[in-house]
């Protein structure tokens, strides 16, 4: 809290599950597309068997793949996290 008027600051308050969602959306927008280019860069490779930008392509392919994935995952684990705290505020349904 901070302020005169007893308002959460903007870090303080949850991020909203539409907030949320357009995050998780885009992340595994990014991730597919590291996945395509992966894909590429794996065929690039076995075009390239044995050389050095074969070799880097997969490196640096199979880099960022990780890179969105493990974006994807926490921004997944968020979204998870604050439906099932939104669901808990809301109580037992009847």
């Amino acid at each position: 809290m901070h302020g005169c008027r007893g308002t959460a600051a903007p870090e303080d308050r949850p991020e909203s599950l539409d907030s949320l969602g357009r995050h998780m959306l885009d992340a595994r927008r990014r991730f597919l597309d590291a996945t395509a280019a992966f894909d590429r860069s794996m065929q690039l490779a076995a075009d390239c068997a044995g050389t050095p930008d074969g070799a880097m392509a997969r490196e640096q392919s199979s880099l960022a793949r990780r890179r969105a994935y493990e974006s994807y995952r926490s921004t997944l684990r968020r979204f998870l996290d604050r439906l099932n705290e939104e669901k808990a505020e809301a109580g037992p349904r009847h």
